[in-house]
């Protein structure tokens, strides 16, 4: 079966669209993922576009190496799932794909960005339908860290650092320890075992839906997603994305660049 797709036009359509289809996910809550491109780009967790299983262990355990020192922030060692998080916040490719409970952030993420001549998407995800069709089911939503974790997750998180056996599916998970930016974001994550795209699973349809955004219609997504609050300084709370935004808005396209101290 395809998975349900939709073309919406504005924030409106985008709204009748969602109610239109999400009788068919049953009683559950909705995760949101927007795709400034809507050809070419699976969803696949960023670590598995690039590297293999190996180099992806390497990447991870360098990265925990080189953060001891560096922020006062780190993990206990063996919490794999908190460091997944920790090297996703700060760009590192990882098995986890990124997600919003919010169809505002996904919606910014979408259209806001380069380049702008290329048709948009929204994803849909049914959290709990997709764990919910693992071998081993989960009722519910995982954690991805802390003692509430499930084996599966555990196994799946294990993996990204250690060579152990693991051919998990993939699951729908929330980090127990959000940090600002995710928290604004309402951030969410599916983790990935390997390369094959989520939207390739044999019932993706019971999971997943798309909404596909005209090249033509992004600045008008732009305007009415600015209107309600989608803003660069709000869903990244920091001074370098504050003064961007306050550049911007004053006429000046500044180049604003990181400076030694």
């Amino acid at each position: 079966m395809p998975i349900p797709s939709a073309t919406v036009r504005d924030m409106a359509e985008l709204i009748r669209e969602l109610r239109r289809m999400a009788p068919s996910f049953g009683s559950c809550e909705f995760w949101f993922r927007g795709h400034t491109q809507l050809r070419d780009w699976p969803l696949v967790a960023s670590v598995h576009r690039y590297f293999d299983p190996a180099r992806e262990r390497q990447l991870a355990l360098q990265f925990q190496r080189g953060a001891v020192g560096r922020t006062p922030r780190c993990p206990p060692g063996d919490d794999f799932g908190a460091w997944l998080v920790l090297m996703q916040h700060y760009g590192l490719p990882t098995r986890l794909l990124d997600w919003t409970r919010s169809l505002v952030v996904a919606g910014y993420f979408a259209v806001l960005h380069e380049p702008v001549s290329e048709d948009a998407a929204i994803w849909l995800l049914a959290p709990e339908q997709l764990n919910l069709l693992a071998t081993d089911p989960v009722d519910g939503i995982c954690l991805l860290n802390g003692e509430a974790a499930s084996a599966q997750v555990r196994s799946l998180c294990e993996a990204a650092f250690r060579e152990v056996s693991c051919e998990s599916e993939p699951f729908a998970v929330l980090s127990q320890d959000l940090d600002m930016r995710v928290l604004v974001q309402s951030g969410a994550f599916t983790i990935h075992a390997n390369s094959t795209a989520l939207d390739e699973h044999p019932r993706a349809a019971d999971f997943l839906a798309r909404f596909d955004i005209p090249a033509s219609c992004r600045a008008s997504f732009q305007e009415e997603l600015a209107a309600m609050g989608a803003r660069r300084s709000l869903l990244f709370p920091d001074l370098y994305n504050l003064a961007r935004e306050l550049s911007s808005a004053n006429g000046q396209n500044l180049k604003i660049t990181e400076r030694q101290v």
